[in-house]
């Protein structure tokens, strides 16, 4: 049915225009934009999408449910990005950091705060947003090759990550995170400080 089968469901509620995306003009390195798009046309492994594929019929849309955490919730994006409680630490760094850039985000319904993160109108956004899906996706992956989930799920401590709490780099032509630290003047809002803030968003 339509329900289980239809590709483009996420696509087709996030599109508002038939025009070019701002974030492909803003973001020219493809590195620092692709997860985003991934996550943006399904081109994911979300057991949303993967159940699909399975034969001789496609797993229904109810049993397709997230095997990282325990909530018994469908595998879709708005889980994936907004409430698995796995990746509850990661989630609140980058909520905490795009706060900052989109004022009122916090208070937005999920599927408003779903739209923000995958239609971002800035640069800065934009980079923000890939690398947290980046990221995302490679906690699962550590989950799926044996991590303990209380190294990904609880906060982490500067021991046990002594050079790796990097921040997102504003340069196109460099994809790369950065290890440099820096303070946060709350009086004056700069993306370098920004993408500085909590930078234990990447581990």
């Amino acid at each position: 049915d339509n329900l289980d089968h239809n590709k483009l469901r996420l696509y087709k509620n996030i599109k508002g225009s038939f025009k070019i995306e701002p974030y492909l003009e803003l973001v020219q390195n493809r590195n620092q934009r692709c997860d985003l798009t991934r996550m943006r046309i399904s081109a994911h492994h979300l057991h949303i999408e993967t159940g699909r594929y399975n034969r001789p019929l496609p797993t229904p849309l109810y049993n397709r449910t997230c095997k990282y955490c325990s909530a018994g919730t469908v595998d879709d994006e708005s889980h994936f990005l907004l409430t698995c409680e796995s990746f509850a630490n990661k989630r609140a760094c980058f909520f905490n950091k795009l706060g900052k850039i989109l004022p009122g985000f916090m208070n937005l319904p999920d599927p408003l705060k779903l739209a923000s993160i995958l239609c971002p109108a800035s640069t800065i956004a934009a980079k923000l947003c890939n690398k947290y899906i980046s990221i995302l996706f490679s906690n699962r992956k550590k989950l799926d090759e044996g991590t303990p989930i209380n190294i990904l799920t609880f906060p982490p401590q500067v021991e046990d990550y002594p050079d790796s709490l990097s921040n997102i780099s504003l340069s196109d032509n460099d994809s790369s995170f950065n290890s440099n630290d820096s303070s946060f003047d709350s009086n004056e809002i700069t993306e370098e400080s920004l993408l500085n803030l909590d930078s234990d968003l990447e581990d």
